[in-house]
């Protein structure tokens, strides 16, 4: 495997890492978000689907919940970019042992 092959997985690993941390980030944002609904609300913990104050909370943090998606639209992007990175990797190993191999062959033929 080349250095720049190494190099390219390192760079997308953090990449990804990175997005992980940003969809992480968003998540807790849009916790707080319902949490900071039902609160002003007096809403207590759980607020039943269907109901016109659960609808009033679904419009009042659908910024966070739009956040949150491109986040994890972002990281799953991120996941098949390392994903492939790191198969192309895996071909240049595979390559690099066949080659190795027939090298191998070729000498002890040769001998």
């Amino acid at each position: 495997m080349s250095l720049a092959s190494l190099a390219e997985i390192g760079v997308k690993a953090l990449r990804l890492q990175e997005a992980v941390d940003k969809r992480r980030a968003a998540r807790a944002n849009l916790r707080s978000a319902y949490s900071a609904f039902r609160s002003r609300y007096n809403a207590g913990d759980y607020i039943a689907k269907g109901t016109e104050r659960y609808e009033m909370m679904m419009e009042d943090t659908s910024a966070q919940y739009a956040l949150l998606g491109a986040a994890e639209r972002a990281e799953q992007s991120a996941r098949r970019s390392l994903e492939t990175v790191c198969k192309r990797a895996q071909k240049e190993i595979q390559a690099g042992a066949q080659a190795e191999a027939a090298v191998r062959r070729i000498m002890e033929k040769a001998a």
